[in-house]
């Protein structure tokens, strides 16, 4: 286990304390999670490696949801740390806000890259429409 924290560790992954809000929680996961595909962290590893990286606030709300789990015989995994952390970090208002602020978006002053990129970026917020945008491309692809 030392190699693959020594490992984990060398790739400067972020902490995080729990203060930093909605967004940069979902960032904080994503990131965790594609340092664990990139290095091919088996599933019984992660878990012990994200909770590691938690400080001040999230470990305390960690310590309270691992009673919880106890309480209820959940055994804890790195899909159910997932789970309960964008419960707790990431609401569904976050997500309806964000969906509102895909749908708002105009091109305006904006350049059309600079555009297209916050297009992108908030297009997760709007996965119905990420759908339909892949179903146009793949029609399109086969006429």
């Amino acid at each position: 286990m030392d190699e693959l924290v020594a490992r984990f560790h060398s790739m400067h992954p972020h902490r995080f304390s729990g203060a930093e809000g909605a967004e940069k929680a979902e960032f904080w996961v994503s990131e965790i999670e594609e340092l664990f595909d990139l290095i091919e962290y088996p599933p019984e590893c992660r878990l012990r490696l994200a909770v590691h990286q938690l400080k001040d606030r999230a470990k305390m709300w960690w310590s309270t949801t691992l009673m919880t789990l106890d309480a209820q015989r959940i055994i804890p995994s790195w899909d159910i740390f997932k789970l309960k952390f964008k419960e707790s970090y990431c609401p569904p208002s976050f997500y309806s806000s964000k969906a509102s602020e895909f749908h708002n978006l105009k091109q305006g002053d904006m350049l059309v890259a600079e555009y297209a990129d916050s297009f992108y970026a908030m297009l997760r917020y709007a996965p119905h429409i990420a759908a339909s945008q892949v179903a146009v491309v793949e029609t399109t692809e086969l006429s």
